[in-house]
């Protein structure tokens, strides 16, 4: 299973599209997540035709009717045309609306070839207008892939569409609605390089379809990718990914304009890594106006191991000013045990406590010559953090507070622990080392190298009830230890 859709929160619980894979047929499926984030109900739609008849999600969009979602994605039909489709779910996990389109661009004479799709973002207005962006290639040999937007009315009747071509690939990234207009992100790309990609921001009548605005990154700095964009008082903010100096690699980055494209702010994260880039994907509003941003932070380890290869991959947040752009917190996110391993985030939506939910997927590339160990090769990864992006209660106090006169370098819960409940640690700024489990008896239980700051861990412990002493390692230095309860 990968947690492809969004999580919108419920009453306090959390509906979450994912995609699954059964017996060679893709399924849809609402899955319903308690406080606690235990499974509380599913709901899988799919078919019993062949693989290629399957429903393809992509990701939740932005629903504007409290209690409904709506996500899109691909769908061939039985002819082998590609074409689309979005559902419109309710808080229980049940389809309200439903539709299926070919791609507007499909062509008879170029067959299956015209109509490669890729579903983008969508909007569900309270008046059940829905809009979705959309890629595909209506022309192998002029051009790669095209880039539109669809209307649809409150009866799934397509009301006008729009496309954007050119010679080169285009892609629809984000769509959003302010001040009764639609704004959409295309990226432009000439060739296979980040640098040389182009960004434009377009102003387009909801009714109509027609162009009323345009601007071609005006904002004085290299904005090599637009993921994601969200209407707010006052303008618009987007996330992606920036390139400070040429040869580099690109920095995550969120940009706040105006209705009319005008720089608000901006703000570059700067990429500490020489190996891997960094990038935003996601973007959300939290319930005391700021913003957080989620993205991808990935990284070399010290040595490199056949075992565990020579890098790591967080998922990532950061919470923004609204008025100055200035960073709040940045955390980072793990849950895979061994340190080759790939943690993305795919959506991200804000709580009313203040604080976010992700859902995403966490996958172990490990190389082991363990034969009895199957590796996962999906895994649904969903993490909900406070106001401060902590997932264990009070992590924002690291590296600020005291600890019996000693300072305080982790922090871990929930303790005591349940049988079978997971272990989160919270490893502040000051520095990294090896986290090691020992029982009563001293005896090494499970352990496993921390190589990033201000990062979340979380540990599944499949051991019995009893008093255990969580360490934290430097060397041959115990830096903090911590006494774990397992009921």
């Amino acid at each position: 299973v990968e947690f492809r859709g969004g999580g919108s929160e419920l009453n306090g619980s959390l509906n979450v599209i994912a995609l699954g894979l059964n017996e060679g047929n893709f399924l849809t499926c609402s899955i319903l997540l308690n406080s606690l984030g235990t499974v509380e109900e599913s709901i899988c739609y799919g078919y019993d035709e062949p693989f290629s008849s399957g429903l393809f999600i992509s990701k939740e969009g932005l629903s504007e009717i409290e209690d409904l979602q709506i996500c899109t994605g691909s769908f061939i039909f039985p002819d082998s045309i590609s074409g689309g489709w979005y559902m419109i779910i309710n808080e229980l996990g049940n389809v309200e609306r439903e539709k299926r389109y070919v791609s507007p661009m499909y062509s008879e004479e170029l067959g299956s070839l015209s109509a490669v799709s890729v579903r983008y973002d969508s909007i569900f207005l309270e008046d059940s207008t829905v809009y979705l962006c959309y890629a595909s290639a209506p022309n192998f040999e002029e051009t790669q892939v095209d880039a539109g937007v669809i209307c649809f009315d409150e009866n799934d009747e397509m009301v006008w569409e729009k496309q954007w071509v050119t010679e080169n690939i285009e892609r629809p990234n984000a769509i959003t609605y302010h001040e009764e207009k639609l704004y959409v992100i295309i990226e432009e790309h000439p060739t296979n390089l980040l640098a040389d990609n182009i960004i434009y921001l377009y102003q387009v009548h909801p009714d109509t379809g027609e162009t009323e605005g345009e601007w071609n990154e005006p904002w004085g700095f290299n904005f090599t990718e637009a993921k994601e964009m969200i209407s707010v008082e006052g303008g618009i903010v987007i996330v992606g990914s920036a390139l400070q100096e040429p040869g580099e690699l690109t920095d995550g980055c969120i940009l706040k304009v105006d209705a009319n494209g005008e720089e608000i702010w901006h703000t570059i994260i700067e990429n500490p890594d020489t190996t891997y880039r960094r990038f935003f994907t996601e973007v959300v509003q939290t319930t005391d106006g700021d913003y957080v941003a989620a993205g991808e932070w990935k990284y070399r380890l010290p040595e490199f191991s056949e075992e565990n290869g020579n890098f790591n991959d967080d998922g990532w947040l950061v919470k923004f000013d609204a008025q100055t752009g200035d960073i709040i917190w940045d955390r980072k996110y793990h849950y895979i045990e061994d340190t080759n391993d790939k943690h993305e985030i795919y959506d991200l939506t804000a709580c009313s406590d203040g604080g976010v939910a992700f859902v995403g997927e966490a996958l172990d590339l490990t190389i082991n010559d363990d034969t009895e160990y199957e590796y996962p090769l999906q895994q649904g990864w969903v993490v909900k953090v406070d106001e401060y992006g902590c997932v264990v209660p009070g992590c924002q106090d690291i590296n600020v507070s005291e600890l019996n006169s000693e300072k305080t370098y982790f922090k871990a819960g929930p303790n005591p622990l349940a049988q079978g409940q997971n272990l989160h640690i919270y490893l502040g700024s000051e520095a990294i080392g090896t986290f090691i489990l020992r029982d009563s008896q001293g005896k090494e239980i499970k352990f496993f190298p921390a190589h990033s700051k201000n990062t979340t861990y979380t540990w599944e412990l499949d051991i019995s009830s009893g008093s255990y002493m969580l360490l934290l390692i430097d060397g041959n230095k115990v830096l903090q230890s911590q006494k774990i309860i397992i009921e």
